[in-house]
This record gives C-alpha cells, sequence and structure tokens, in this order.
C-alpha cells in the first residue's frame, strides 16, 4: 500500500519513513535503510526521520550509526526523549557516566522520572562516581508507592554491577516485599 501511495504521490518525506518504520517491524531491516536515507534526503531537519532511523539501526545493534543518527535528532530538538534516552543508554553502555547524564538532563519533568529514565539515572550517577546523588534517586524510588518491583530489581542489579552491595541488597529486599 505504501509503495502504491509512493508511486502515485511521488517521493513523500512521511511516506518514504512510514515505509522505513513498517518494514523495520516485519525485521525487513536491509530494505528500510534505503526509504529512511531518501526521506532525509527531502528532509534533512526531521527529528522524527532521524530518531527512526537511529531505532533502525540500534534494532540491528549498530550502535555507532544509531549514535550518530540520535545525535544529529537532538541537534533539532535536543529534548526529543527517545533519542536522548537510547544516547544514555548507549553512553551507559560504555561506562561513560557524565555523558549518560548530559542526555537525561535534557529531558523535560516528567520525562526525568519515568521508570527507564531513573535507572539510567542511577547506573550514570554510579558510573560517575556520584554514589550520593545515585543513593537519593533509590531512596526516591523506595518512598514511591506503588513500589515499582521491577524497576526496584533492574535497580539492584546495577548496584552489583557497580560492587555496591549495600545498596543493592536493600533494592531487592523491597522489590521483593
Amino acid at each position: 500500500i505504501l509503495r502504491d501511495a509512493l508511486r502515485k504521490y511521488g517521493d513523500e518525506p512521511d511516506l518514504l519513513g512510514l515505509l522505513g518504520v513498517t518494514l523495520d517491524s516485519e525485521k525487513r531491516y536491509p530494505e528500510a535503510e534505503q526509504p529512511y536515507l531518501e526521506a532525509l534526503k527531502l528532509a534533512p531537519r526531521s527529528t522524527s526521520l532521524w530518531n527512526n532511523l537511529g531505532n533502525h539501526y540500534y534494532a540491528q545493534r549498530k550502535i555507532d550509526s544509531a549514535r550518530q543518527a540520535y545525535q544529529h535528532a537532538i541537534a533539532i530538538d535536543p529534548h526529543h526523549t527517545n533519542a536522548n534516552l537510547h544516547l544514555a543508554q548507549i553512553s551507559v553502555a560504555n561506562h561513560q557516566g557524565k555523558p549518560a547524564l548530559g542526555y537525561l538532563n535534557n529531558l523535560t519533568g516528567n520525562e526525568q522520572t519515568a521508570g527507564n529514565a531513573r535507572l539510567l539515572s542511577i547506573q550514570a550517577l554510579t558510573l560517575a562516581g556520584e554514589n550520593a546523588a545515585a543513593g537519593k534517586v533509590i531512596g526516591q524510588l523506595e518512598e514511591q508507592r506503588p513500589v515499582d518491583a521491577p524497576l526496584l530489581a533492574s535497580v539492584g542489579m546495577t548496584l552489583i554491577r557497580e560492587k555496591e552491595y549495600g545498596e543493592a541488597e536493600k533494592a531487592f529486599t523491597l522489590a521483593l516485599s
């Protein structure tokens, strides 16, 4: 249907992007890249196209290409949620706490307190050696009702990797309760 629409209406960036997303959802990654690239030639300042291209590469574990695409997205919109979260994840995976914190600081109020952002924040703070600040975020999670047990279990695993065993035990205990 999308290919027919492209033939009928010509190269439209939105249609090309949608074709890329559709092919990605079907895991037809080799076919999906070209529509994204064609769409970006037509709309090089499209945050959503750059973000979706980043998602395309990230799904294939082409992390350097994903990072570049996400960086294009935040160059256009510094507060783009998905691009900043992925860049923070990439930074944490590379044990780069300070850059991860920079990306997380680009998120707006409610986005910073979402589960995934909080977990990334704890990981980034721990990697950056800011254990007191990480402990404060963990304390906020412990006070939250209802308790987000899966998130606290993830926090516990993060703390174990960073050899913060006492804090990990507290997180696991609260998650189990």
